[in-house]
Parts: C-alpha cells; sequence; structure tokens
C-alpha cells in the first residue's frame, strides 16, 4: 500500500512524500495475518521522499523506517 500525502512543485522537479507499507507487520509467526488471511494487516511502516523531474524521472530516494 502506497500513500501519497504531498506534492510540492520546485522549479525543475516535484518533491512527492507519503507513507508505504513494507509488508514486515503483515504476518504472525504463523504466516497468516488477521482472521487467518495472508497480507490482512497492511499497516504503513515506511515514510519515502523523493523528486520527480520534468521528464518523469525520479530521483534522489530516500525511505525512512517510522
Amino acid at each position: 500500500m502506497l500513500s501519497v500525502n504531498r506534492v510540492d512543485p520546485n522549479r525543475r522537479s516535484v518533491r512527492v512524500t507519503g507513507y508505504a507499507t513494507s509488508g514486515r507487520y503483515a504476518y504472525n509467526r504463523y504466516g497468516y495475518g488477521a482472521y487467518g488471511t495472508l497480507g490482512a494487516n497492511y499497516t504503513p511502516d515506511l515514510r519515502f521522499r523523493c523528486d520527480v523531474d520534468y521528464r518523469g524521472y525520479v530521483r534522489d530516494v530516500d525511505i525512512m523506517r517510522r
């Protein structure tokens, strides 16, 4: 799951920030999520920030654990 929270246009690029799910907390010790379904618990545990230039190239990706 990916959630974009903010988009800031600059002169040469656009800075995009938001949250993402790594899947780290989606499973319990038996390999199943809540109610026995795989991957049921999607808790965003990552923050990201990247710059996208005018051609659509993604530059300078930063991923931080929350």
